[in-house]
């Protein structure tokens, strides 16, 4: 069985909810989750009351800058969709669960992963 590769995010910055962009210009979709988009609604039947600007301020607050680490998982667009891990060793998509800027998108969530307090999840699609 393969080993995971575990990949380091520099300063990392807010795209938005539920995307981040590293200093080298990688940008990293969050796996699992779905924030509203800047211009309002989400790709899922049932998304956050989180307003996507809101949303956007809330994961940087989060990220802030910091170094994260990251085990990619497949592209996606012009990202890479990756399980995201903050400098404390919380999960970055179980944090932003927890403080309900996103809601859980069952289809891309990754098997097995449990979060210890957090919403339930949205409709899968």
């Amino acid at each position: 069985m393969g080993e995971a590769i575990i990949l380091i995010c520099a300063a990392a910055l807010a795209v938005d909810g539920d995307t981040i962009r590293c200093q080298d210009g990688t940008r990293i979709r969050v796996a699992g989750i779905e924030a509203n988009e800047m211009r309002g609604g989400c790709h899922l039947p049932v998304c956050s009351s989180v307003p996507g600007r809101v949303a956007k301020a809330q994961m940087q607050a989060i990220v802030g800058g910091q170094n994260l680490t990251y085990v990619p998982r497949r592209r996606t667009w012009n990202r890479i969709e990756a399980a995201v891990q903050l400098p404390d060793g919380r999960d970055l998509a179980c944090e932003t669960l927890r403080i309900g800027i996103t809601v859980r998108w069952d289809k891309f969530w990754p098997k097995g992963k449990v979060c210890p307090a957090t919403q339930p999840s949205a409709a899968a699609r």
